[in-house]
């Protein structure tokens, strides 16, 4: 018997990919706006669905680390569920940027259009993207003091209390920011 060969990271997310864009598609084809919950309550539990996920992705990488230590072949019910989560992750990044743009769409001022959108969209993008850096910033950190792993594992606890957080925060504020009337977004008079 040979060795199995490993999988590739790369050819996990292909399927995952796949139906990622397939629900993007499907979520945006059927929107125009209106989706069938309010915009940001979608944004809201895609928002848990992707919480719960990195833990289950930790979970996976644990468990990968103990089939890893022990030398022995990665099953393949392993596998799958890292399609699984990889599956689950992207419809719910979908589905929270459909909602995102959905709601984008709703107040934006019809007189002004594709540029006050874009300027939501903008803002939403910078509050967006600087914890990837932060988290990679402390993670480094954090592992000039202790060892990788436990950089790794500690960063991940944090994410998911900072994620915690920020939905018990903020969940009841969007909702408010969903209920103000049209006329509060409109930008030209």
């Amino acid at each position: 018997h040979p060795a199995p060969r490993p999988v590739s990271p790369l050819r996990l997310t292909k399927p995952a990919r796949a139906l990622q864009a397939y629900v993007t598609r499907l979520f945006g084809s059927n929107s125009d706006g209106k989706l069938s919950m309010p915009p940001l309550l979608v944004f809201l539990q895609g928002f848990k669905v992707r919480l719960f996920n990195g833990v289950l992705t930790v979970l996976l990488i644990f468990v990968l680390g103990i089939y890893s230590a022990a030398g022995d072949a990665i099953p393949l019910w392993l596998y799958a569920l890292a399609i699984g989560i990889i599956a689950v992750g992207g419809v719910a990044s979908a589905a929270m940027f459909v909602a995102q743009m959905a709601f984008f769409n709703r107040v934006s001022d019809p007189k002004i259009g594709g540029t006050y959108m874009t300027m939501l969209n903008t803002i939403s993008n910078l509050g967006g993207q600087w914890p990837g850096t932060a988290i990679f910033a402390t993670k480094g950190a954090i592992e000039r003091v202790t060892d990788p792993q436990t950089g790794f594992y500690g960063v991940c606890a944090c994410s998911v209390a900072v994620g915690l957080a920020w939905f018990v925060i903020m969940q009841d504020r969007l909702l408010a920011i969903q209920a103000l009337p049209a006329k509060r977004w409109i930008a030209s008079s």
